[in-house]
């Protein structure tokens, strides 16, 4: 049972995303059971919230007491993100278990609040104690002790240690937790502890092992007809494929996503799937959909939500102080212990985003923004390769050149050793731009051919690792790969407009192809 609600637990670190229901196209159907709780746990396992709200208010008076009643009505709370009424009817049930003696429903409520503390993103809100004095009540137990409890609790403590960032020990009991709860029978809660493995191994930068984990998870969700968890599974695989550039692949995956989520009403996945959505459309040069989806999400929300996706996308359609400004409430949200686990979603992606608009709007004849006390902080100390690209584009900005260089080249270290595709680019973004505009083509040209002949189809198909193709041809003046890297750009950037600084010198060295509209203001997208 307690397996169930870990499908409300949200992605990587626990942050959990609050959303409206949406009209429902479709439903799945319910199989029937005698016991009216099997019922109410698959309609649960299904994303039918008001069914599972419904059948626990008209259940017989007995069975709506019994702890398995009781523990359903607070993982329904659970997933609807009403966090505090779900930790007063964990006390109340807490109680009832510390008055019985039962060492076993005990540890069954401490892994749902484990559960709980996963989900609420407030600071005093932990994952990881419960789990723990779970596992000790239930060993202590000895033979008593139910396997299926034991492998949820392990579960339970395993994405505790993710969170808490003790990734060796998050993997040691999330393998013995799937192969427990797969040897029970359990094959959903199996899939539960799979993708908190998955998220694992994607802290750790396994990525192709993380892909591989979450594609099979999310094959088996859907053949469980179990698309609450197919949903998260399908994000976090379409967030990896971002990170290895594979543009085409990702956006299949985040369509087959919104399909799956379209079938599930008062899905809480279904606002932070449509917001990925926007991030793909802006990545490929689809800027009105992109705009349009972002509507729809915030009409969802009720309130827009800072994101750096949202930036990502002020900054492709050439609106520099608005990336900014969303940036910066993007950065605010988070708090310093935020894990750097992918770029689009932490503390010092943010960071770099802002960095990133805030040299646009300078290379344009603005103002160069001054960072916020905080965002200053972060910069001098960065903590992760994102954050030393950050802090290198900072530093350049405020003409230490040379020592950019190095923090971008120890940026650029760090992301081949963790054999992140997405970092090296974005390393080798301003660190190559950096050398051609100090006269240094040579060094800037084989910094990017190197990273090409790493991964020649995923950056021949990625749109900043070619305008960086175009910016090395017309530095190093050749005429032919000018014209090359010119065609490859325009096939890319749909509704994208080249960097101004990029239009004007592709006009200079090739006035035969005729004056761009040097009107349009456009900005060099992350």
């Amino acid at each position: 049972l307690l397996a169930l609600v870990l499908i409300g637990v949200a992605g990587i670190g626990g942050q959990f995303h609050k959303s409206a229901s949406r009209a429902v196209v479709a439903q799945p159907a319910v199989p029937p059971s005698a016991n009216p709780l099997a019922q109410l746990e698959e309609a649960f396992a299904q994303g039918q919230f008001e069914t599972v709200r419904e059948g626990l208010a008209t259940l017989q008076a007995d069975l709506a007491d019994s702890p398995e009643a009781r523990i359903l009505e607070i993982q329904l709370d659970i997933a609807r993100g009403r966090f505090d009424r779900a930790a007063q009817k964990l006390a109340q049930q807490q109680a009832r278990a510390d008055r019985a003696a039962d060492a076993v429903w005990r540890a069954k409520l401490l892994t749902l609040q484990s559960v709980l503390g996963a989900n609420n993103a407030r600071p005093e809100a932990e994952a990881l104690p419960p789990a723990r004095v779970a596992i000790s009540l239930l060993e202590s137990a000895g033979t008593t002790v139910p396997v299926r409890t034991m492998g949820e609790a392990l579960s339970a403590r395993g994405n505790g240690f993710l969170i808490d960032g003790q990734l060796d020990l998050a993997m040691q009991d999330l393998v013995r937790a799937a192969d427990i709860l797969l040897k029970a029978g359990d094959t959903r809660g199996a899939t539960v502890a799979k993708r908190f493995l998955a998220h694992t191994w994607l802290r750790m930068g396994r990525l192709p092992d993380a892909l591989e984990e979450i594609n099979e998870v999310a094959d088996t969700t859907a053949r469980l007809v179990d698309p609450v968890n197919e949903i998260s599974s399908r994000n976090i695989a379409t967030k990896i494929l971002i990170e290895e550039l594979r543009w085409d692949q990702a956006l299949t995956s985040s369509e087959r996503t919104l399909r799956v989520a379209e079938t599930v009403p008062d899905s809480t996945r279904r606002a932070p799937s449509m917001q990925l959505h926007v991030l793909l459309l802006t990545s490929i040069g689809r800027l009105r959909e992109a705009g349009s989806l972002q509507e729809e999400v915030d009409a969802i929300r009720g309130r827009p939500k800072a994101s750096t996706h949202i930036a990502i996308y002020h900054l492709a359609s050439g609106r520099p102080q608005q990336a900014i400004a969303e940036a910066a409430k993007a950065f605010a949200q988070y708090d310093e212990t935020s894990k750097p686990y992918l770029v689009l979603d932490n503390r010092d992606g943010a960071l770099l985003v802002w960095m990133i608009a805030a040299q646009a709007l300078a290379a344009n004849g603005h103002a160069m923004p001054e960072p916020s006390s905080v965002q200053l902080a972060a910069l001098q100390k960065p903590e992760s390769t994102i954050g030393r690209i950050a802090r290198g584009r900072w530093l350049w900005s405020q003409g230490q050149m040379r020592a950019a260089e190095t923090e971008l080249r120890q940026a650029l270290k760090q992301a081949r050793e963790q054999n992140r595709l997405r970092h090296m680019l974005l390393a080798c973004e301003p660190l190559v731009e950096l050398l051609l505009r100090r006269g240094d083509t040579v060094t800037g040209a084989q910094l990017l051919r190197d990273l090409e002949a790493q991964h020649p189809e995923r950056l021949a198909q990625d749109y900043d690792a070619n305008l960086l193709a175009l910016r090395v041809a017309l530095a190093e003046g050749d005429n032919a790969a000018t014209t090359a890297a010119y065609r490859d750009i325009s096939a890319l950037a749909g509704e994208r407009t080249l960097p101004l600084d990029v239009m004007k010198a592709y006009a200079q060295a090739r006035p035969q192809a005729g004056k761009p509209n040097l009107t349009d203001t456009a900005f060099l997208a992350p």
